[in-house]
């Protein structure tokens, strides 16, 4: 209150020394770190303000942005922080998820490429890079990808599952299999990889052997609505009916909206004379 008797003229220039940007950029990252993300906005909006020559509060800013869903804004600050800094790979991976977010795999591409560059031991990168490449079907490149994780990182199982990626889009089942079952070898807890055995067992008829890689998937990670589904179909082809709609029933419950597990479920409601069921699942 004693502040505001003072006369307005010619405090800017008081007002600006004042600020601490130092402390005001612990704030903001503080309140980034216990994801109060607008609050730590509006302090690095402050630190922009008056330090507009620095990269940081640009890339945090970013990073806030991006937990916001905000992903052009996170493009716009690691833009504007590598034309102040582009010598910090943080900002180039940061503003690469943002990218894909966008669905923009070429500039994503182009970001990752600078990013492990910098930081080649980075195995995220790598890993990010070659699911980009996926995304634009440049298999060859995904693949030569896939050859440099697997190099540096064989104990790492992340690698064998990208490169069985790369094999079933280049309909080579049994080249990935090879990997994928290379890729329990390494780590046998590893989910992806059990879910991808299962559904390769599956196409091939396999029935009973993929249920017991769906059984180790879900025993790993239960919340997971399409492992369950795929289940299903296995018990169905089985004719383990009892199994099917239980399996339909847990998907549904994790995922009430889920098209294809109504559909199926349905169907099998219709399959066992459950007629009026069966019209509420095909109603939705």
């Amino acid at each position: 209150i004693i502040a505001l008797a003072l006369p307005l003229w010619g405090l800017g220039g008081f007002a600006r020394a004042q600020i601490n940007t130092d402390r005001m950029m612990n704030i903001a990252r503080n309140a980034l770190a216990y994801d109060d993300y607008v609050l730590s906005i509006s302090y690095f909006n402050l630190v922009i303000n008056y330090r507009p020559h620095l990269y940081e509060p640009y890339f945090y800013r970013g990073v806030a942005k991006f937990y916001l869903d905000y992903y052009s804004g996170t493009v716009l600050d690691c833009t504007e922080a590598i034309r102040r800094n582009p010598y910090f790979p943080n900002t180039y991976e940061l503003r690469g998820l943002a990218y894909i977010n966008l669905e923009r795999f070429p500039e994503a591409i182009s970001d990752y490429r600078t990013a492990t560059e910098m930081s080649p031991d980075l195995r995220s990168l790598w890993h990010n890079l070659a699911l980009c490449y996926l995304e634009t079907d440049s298999l060859d490149q995904a693949d030569s990808i896939t050859d440099i994780i697997i190099k540096k990182w064989a104990k790492q199982a992340d690698g064998y599952g990208l490169k069985a990626q790369v094999y079933l889009e280049k309909k080579d089942t049994t080249a990935a299999e090879v990997c994928i079952d290379k890729a329990i070898e390494v780590d046998k807890f590893n989910i992806p990889a059990h879910t991808a055995k299962a559904n390769i067992l599956m196409s091939h008829e396999q029935y009973s052997e993929a249920i017991q890689h769906f059984d180790e998937s879900l025993r790993l990670n239960p919340k997971q609505a399409g492992c369950l589904i795929n289940r299903a179909l296995c018990h169905y082809h089985l004719n383990h009916y009892r199994d099917a709609m239980a399996d339909y029933d847990q998907a549904l419950e994790l995922e009430p909206k889920n098209f294809v597990g109504h559909y199926n479920r349905g169907l099998l409601r219709a399959n066992v004379g459950e007629d009026n069921l069966a019209i509420e699942d095909f109603n939705f």
